[in-house]
């Protein structure tokens, strides 16, 4: 009795690990990474707030800048060149997926902006202070002291990012289905000096980078893989599965999606990916990217 209980045991792990279907649990990576580069978007000025502007004086600024930036997207559709900047490169996958019909998202019940206090002060250091807990306060939140900021806007590599302030957002919202889901977000602020030619005064600008990307373990007959995704619209969020770069490895390639820049082959749902011998389909991503679903086509081999 014990022996036929062993032997079904062993039956079942054997037909579960070489299940035609794999769903694969997502977690968010450390750093940056070369694969997947960065997306990049602008904090947009607003009318200064009498709150506020009383605490960039209590700071020591002597000029500042009180900044939105507006997490969420407003229609389903948008532009070709502005995923292609979020997305950190050019990839011409990306463009096909902006011809549907517009949709408008109904976002007016939940809060979608992120706010920003950037200055300079008498002593001719800079401040960034991000309102992290995202609760319209910056008080309580974490001043950041910039000796130098990035002259213009440029192409800067993943290796300059870390001198940049790093923050964490918390307590946003998302919509997806007809749900709201609350989510954080992780973003590189680039405080920037921008004259728009060479006769005007430098300006205070904010710069928002996003290196977020996520990344899973699964085996297949024995043998283990890496995949890594990450939402080509970030910083901004908008959860389109088709808008998600999706790549894979080898896990036994330690530095896999950190050696090199837009090399590897990036995928998206319903394409098919060729794991050595054997094929599989990308069957869908979850909304935030919490995991994959990958399926065996069977009978198909190289």
């Amino acid at each position: 009795m014990q022996l036929k209980l062993f032997f079904c045991l062993f039956v079942l792990i054997i037909l579960v690990a070489c299940s035609s279907t794999k769903v694969i649990k997502l977690s968010p990576a450390n750093g940056a990474s070369k694969e997947f580069g960065y997306g990049y978007g602008h904090a947009k000025y607003t009318n200064d707030d009498s709150s506020y502007a009383a605490y960039a004086r209590k700071l020591g600024m002597d000029s500042f800048v009180f900044a939105r930036f507006n997490h969420y997207p407003t229609s389903y559709r948008v532009p070709a060149s502005r995923i292609a900047i979020y997305a950190g490169d050019h990839n011409e996958h990306l463009v096909r997926y902006v011809s549907g019909t517009p949709q408008d998202i109904p976002i007016k019940n939940f809060d979608t902006e992120i706010l920003f206090l950037y200055g300079k002060k008498a002593d001719g250091t800079y401040v960034v202070v991000a309102d992290q807990n995202n609760n319209k306060s910056f008080t309580d939140d974490f001043v950041f002291v910039v000796n130098e900021p990035q002259e213009n806007y440029m192409v800067i590599g993943t290796k300059r990012l870390v001198k940049y302030p790093h923050v964490r957002i918390d307590n946003l919202k998302s919509y997806y289905n007809g749900e709201v889901r609350p989510f954080s977000l992780n973003l590189i602020l680039e405080p920037t000096l921008f004259k728009f030619d060479e006769d005007s005064a430098r300006r205070l600008s904010l710069g928002i980078i996003s290196i977020d990307y996520v990344t899973g373990d699964f085996k297949f007959k024995g043998k283990k893989y890496k995949v890594a995704a990450r939402n080509a619209l970030l910083p901004s969020l908008y959860f389109d599965p088709q808008l998600v770069k999706i790549k894979f490895a080898d896990a036994k390639d330690t530095t896999a999606f950190q050696k090199t820049k837009g090399e590897m082959r990036t995928h998206f749902v319903g394409d098919t990916v060729q794991l050595r011998k054997h094929q599989f389909v990308i069957k869908e991503v979850s909304p935030l990217l919490e995991n994959i679903t990958i399926q065996r086509l069977k009978g198909k081999k190289s």
